[in-house]
């Protein structure tokens, strides 16, 4: 009981100096990768009351997932409507968006829309995918989607430039302005957005 009173204090001097020197929003993300392979049982772990959680799925996961679960795909979407997850996404596939012509990418999202409005009725708000594909126009692209937001990470493959800030105004070349949370992950450590952590 001792040591964890000190360890508190500790903490708690740790979080005021970075208060003091680095005074920004710290942002935590649980994002939820779902796929195929993804349980019932494990999607329950993160639905059932516990605190809301992100999850990120592709238009054509989630058709894959209606027909060999669709129990899953009504219980992602009832959560979705209570609040207790955000569907993150927008593509159908994750295709290779920053070589492909303009007309391919909008096809991938108008193609991931009615994907998601078919299963959920309706469109995710927050553009998040595990393999790189970002390029300059995309901001332009999901402000036109209507897209509030972005997740800025690589699973997969592919690396992001690695900011100072966790949280950015990401704009394209028309002008068109989105915020972003930015996260890198590599083999040798997790660095969630260079967040600084509130311990």
């Amino acid at each position: 009981a001792k040591a964890t009173t000190h360890l508190g204090n500790c903490f708690d001097v740790l979080a005021e100096t970075r208060e003091r020197f680095y005074p920004v929003d710290a942002y935590l993300i649980d994002l939820c990768l779902i796929d195929k392979t993804t349980t019932p049982e494990k999607l329950a772990e993160h639905l059932d009351g516990g605190p809301p959680v992100n999850l990120l799925l592709g238009g054509k996961v989630a058709e894959e997932l209606k027909k060999t679960n669709p129990d899953m795909v009504e219980r992602i979407r009832d959560a979705w409507q209570e609040r207790q997850a955000e569907v993150c996404g927008g593509e159908y596939e994750e295709a290779p968006s920053s070589v492909l012509p303009a007309e391919s990418v909008l096809w991938q999202f108008m193609r991931g829309f009615e994907s998601y409005q078919t299963l959920f009725h309706r469109p995710p708000r927050i553009f998040a995918r595990r393999r790189y594909g970002l390029f300059p126009q995309l901001p332009q692209i999901l402000s036109r989607f209507g897209f509030t937001g972005a997740i800025h990470l690589a699973l997969d493959d592919g690396a992001f430039p690695s900011p100072e800030q966790a949280k950015i105004r990401w704009e394209g070349p028309s002008g068109h302005v989105l915020d972003r949370k930015s996260t890198r992950l590599n083999s040798s450590h997790t660095d969630i957005s260079r967040m600084p952590s509130s311990a």
